[in-house]
């Protein structure tokens, strides 16, 4: 049976994950992305205990690795105005798991490095869509 083929377009957080899923399940990945180089174009966010789930199981503990840091409180100030002030703790407890605070281009150049260079193209941009099956 032959190799099943995926094209993604789009070298971002999404199609960089599918491509690492597609991967690990033995399809042959391209990932196409119309930008010559990938850049930062993004602040921070949090990944939440489902998402540090799901890197672990794609085996890229090493980006969690690369990133955690223990949060415990969520502080919101505005000014010298403390708005509000929250723990953690009991959000750990039930989802059975931490967050995972990083900056987007960071985890981007993280899950690049997954991918094979000779797999992923830059600066192509796709322009339509056919099949041939």
């Amino acid at each position: 049976m032959p190799t099943p083929k995926v094209i993604i377009i789009g070298a971002g957080i999404g199609g960089l994950t599918t491509a690492i899923a597609l991967q690990q399940q033995g399809f042959s990945v391209k990932v196409y992305e119309k930008t010559s180089k990938l850049s930062n174009i993004g602040g921070a966010f949090i990944i939440y205990c489902h998402g540090t789930r799901i890197l672990q199981k794609l085996g890229l503990q090493h980006i969690i690795d690369s990133f955690y840091t223990d949060v415990q409180n969520f502080i919101c100030i505005d000014q010298s105005e403390i708005l509000m002030n929250s723990s953690f703790e009991k959000f750990y407890s039930n989802c059975g798991g931490f967050l995972l605070p990083m900056s987007r281009t960071d985890l981007q150049f993280k899950l690049l490095e997954s991918i094979p260079s000779d797999n992923l193209y830059m600066g192509h941009k796709c322009v339509k869509i056919t099949q041939d099956e």
